[in-house]
């Protein structure tokens, strides 16, 4: 099986299935949607097979919230690739916001992605190190502060809110490596 994948306008091919930990082939894999969304699973639709579909409950920017046993793999991840397929209801109305949240007790690392997902899947490719973008209170992120992190991770999130108005967005594949 080959998944391709996409980081802005680089296409990258990933030959490796079993390095993906989440494809929702069969339910939501304990991922869920923050407050602010409702969260189900689909047996279709997904790149490909099933996927996690969240919608609108309520105003505010929401979340896909990883499961307790995607952090504890992700945990020592310093310098991996941390990968994930989006996909959107509508991309009009759009605004711009935290896309991923690493949080280790009190510590928070947040990226901003260069663009939010199409009505299409999208597919993103972060590096978890310190040239990569990531920002600790909006200032750019320190070796050691990325290795604490990573080491002490506690929660993963991914946003799943674009647009301002009901809406909804699918996760799929999600994988470190």
């Amino acid at each position: 099986m080959t998944i391709f994948t996409c980081s802005c306008q680089d296409f990258s091919i990933v030959t490796n299935p079993a390095s993906i930990w989440d494809s929702f082939d069969r339910d939501t894999q304990g991922w869920k949607g923050s407050a602010g969304s409702i969260t189900s699973f689909r047996v279709k639709g997904g790149n490909p097979g099933g996927y996690v579909l969240a919608a609108d409950d309520s105003t505010g920017t929401w979340y896909f919230v990883a499961p307790t046993r995607i952090v504890s793999k992700m945990k020592g991840g310093y310098g991996k690739i941390f990968s994930f397929d989006l996909e959107q209801s509508a991309t009009d109305y759009q605004y711009d916001a935290d896309d991923i949240i690493l949080k280790a007790g009190a510590v928070t690392l947040t990226y901003n992605t260069a663009q939010n997902p199409d009505t299409t899947w999208t597919s993103y490719r972060v590096k978890l190190d310190e040239l990569s973008g990531w920002k600790k209170a909006n200032e750019p992120v320190s070796k050691t502060d990325l290795v604490y992190v990573m080491a002490n991770l506690s929660e993963v999130r991914i946003r799943g809110e674009f647009r301002f108005g009901a809406d909804r967005c699918g996760i799929d594949n999600v994988s470190v490596h």
